[in-house]
């Protein structure tokens, strides 16, 4: 079943040149190739008749004994390849060392313990790092050096990166979920190669306090606004100077800009209603249908019941009705329907639609009229946001009496400025002033449109777009002094969100100032935190820290 071929015939010969040729080793002569129905079995020996001693290092010519030793090395036109080496065992010449005999090794070959050649771990090691241990197993059997998951496990734990901590000079620290809401992790990456170089069993001071101290020069460290960083920063290294990361800090300042939008919802409501023709948003019948009867006599009871003096759960339970329905019955003027919502998508086509009702069109003939006016909608969507507005028109299945309108439905204006009205929503448009205006034409979106007059005729909007705006402005320049006059100007803020946080700012000021000295940045860290959930959930949150270190470090080399 095999055929073995003797280089010193002249086929063999051509055949044991162009193994070499393939193969490329120095130092190698090839002396049997074997066909099997396994695979391709080369035999081969050292060129070299003499040996360094891993001991002591002495050369030794003295041979000892010969064994064979049987390698795995990378698969040839998808045939799987073993090596035989042929190996000299040595004695060592040195009298004074403890080491009698040793075996040679062939450079960029062999490996002491090793059943695989450099080159076959070297690919190997480079595609387990991506992979779980089980699919990098059944990949190698594949790629015709089979090993197992355990073995998979074994080859990633022997990496041992090299990294010389004394040498860093700048760093980036912060935290990311190892599983996520109960345990933590610390990364520190240095900022001058990208590479993580290490990964901390947590994110406490005194753990992360013990591993800076490994970093000797290190004279500038970028951070979140975590306090535990920040103690453990100058316990380790206080010389060093601390630089917040900007993209957190804008992110807190949108955070305290948003919990002030929301405090002072009520304030801006009357704002806007006094440069409005509306009446005030705040009114709930602008929000609802015409009361039926049976709603009317709902509200004049619970009304009744409040007076005397009973409970809100007390009663939902005499009304047969829910808390929430009883609490905002109690805090309205009148009765009123249903809540109506305003479908999104029938809003660009409103004056369409309303001309098609007026003449009695159908749902067909209405979308017909959309789609000769450069419109694009389903009739389905079309019925259903028509349904929802108009709940009249569907009692008519193809007919709707003339004149009539949305009575008593809120109006479309109305409608968009209380989806707007959302400390959420309202957030998008202060911090950026440009979003929702198209990048290449210019053209302004409706909805930034109605945005930018919302927060222009409301004071408190347009102070906190000022808040936010110079703060970031400043983050982005290169002077300090125009953060200490922002301070002063808003540390007396009516908002007391935003007085919070500007006193946040005055026990930061060092490392934020930093920020806006040096470029150092946790966008690093950012973008390997990516990577980091990527390989994460492929080892199905099982990894250790090391084994976890060595993935990401490894992913990033290559």
């Amino acid at each position: 079943m095999s055929e073995k071929v003797n280089c010193k015939d002249s086929e063999s010969k051509i055949s044991c040149k162009a193994i070499a040729k393939i193969i490329g080793w120095k130092h190698v002569i090839y002396d049997d190739v074997m066909k099997t129905d396994d695979g391709i079995i080369i035999h081969i020996h050292d060129k070299r008749i003499t040996s360094k001693c891993p001991c002591c290092g002495k050369r030794s010519s003295h041979v000892h004994s010969y064994y064979h030793r049987t390698m795995t090395t990378l698969s040839l036109h998808g045939q799987r390849v073993k090596i035989v080496a042929k190996t000299r065992r040595y004695k060592c010449e040195n009298p004074k060392c403890n080491r009698k005999t040793f075996a040679s090794q062939i450079d960029g070959v062999t490996e002491r313990y090793s059943r695989m050649t450099l080159e076959a771990r070297h690919y190997l090691e480079g595609l387990l790092v991506h992979v779980p241990a089980t699919v990098g197993s059944i990949q190698s059997t594949m790629s015709g050096m089979p090993i197992s998951a355990s073995t998979a496990l074994r080859m990633i734990h022997k990496i041992n990166p090299k990294i010389d901590y004394s040498s860093i000079r700048r760093i980036c620290i912060d935290d990311f979920a190892f599983r996520k809401g109960q345990r933590y992790r610390t990364m520190i990456v240095d900022a001058d190669t990208g590479l993580p170089v290490e990964v901390v069993c947590s994110r406490d001071e005194r753990d992360v306090t013990q591993a800076l101290e490994k970093y000797k020069k290190a004279n500038i460290i970028s951070r979140d606004r975590a306090g535990a960083y920040y103690k453990a920063i100058r316990k380790a290294r206080p010389h060093a100077k601390q630089v917040a990361d900007r993209f957190h800090l804008v992110m807190n300042c949108g955070e305290h800009m948003e919990k002030a939008l929301k405090h002072n919802m009520q304030t801006i409501k009357q704002e806007i209603s006094k440069y409005t023709n509306s009446p005030p948003v705040s009114q709930a019948e602008s929000l609802y249908a015409p009361p039926s009867l049976e709603e009317i006599e709902r509200f004049n009871k619970v009304k009744a019941l409040r007076a005397r003096g009973w409970s809100y759960d007390r009663i939902a339970g005499e009304v047969n009705s829910s808390r929430r329905a009883v609490t905002e019955i109690c805090n309205s003027e009148i009765p009123h329907g249903r809540k109506v919502t305003t479908p999104k998508m029938i809003l660009p086509y409103i004056d369409i639609i309303e001309n098609g009702i007026e003449n009695g069109l159908s749902y067909k003939d209405i979308r017909k009229s959309i789609l000769d006016h450069g419109g694009n909608i389903s009739i389905e969507a079309l019925s259903l946001g028509m349904k929802k507005m108009y709940p009249q028109y569907k009692l008519h299945r193809g007919g709707y009496a003339k004149g009539c309108t949305r009575k008593g439905l809120i109006n479309i204006n109305e409608g968009r400025q209380l989806r707007l009205l959302t400390s959420g929503r309202m957030h998008i448009y202060i911090a950026n002033p440009d979003y929702g205006i198209d990048k290449n034409t210019g053209e302004c979106s409706e909805e930034h449109t109605l945005a930018e007059k919302l927060i222009a005729s409301s004071t408190t909007l347009l102070q906190l777009r000022d808040f936010h705006i110079r703060f970031r402005n400043i983050l982005k320049g290169n002077s300090s002094e125009d953060l200490n006059k922002w301070i002063e100007r808003y540390s007396k803020s009516p908002y007391g969100d935003v007085v919070s946080f500007v006193k946040s700012v005055q026990r930061d000021i060092s490392p934020i100032k930093n920020a806006i000295k040096y470029s150092i940045s946790n966008g690093l860290i950012e973008g390997l935190n990516n990577k980091m959930k990527c390989i994460k959930r492929s080892m199905y949150g099982r990894a250790s820290d090391r084994l976890l270190w060595i993935k990401i470090f490894q992913t990033c080399l290559t």
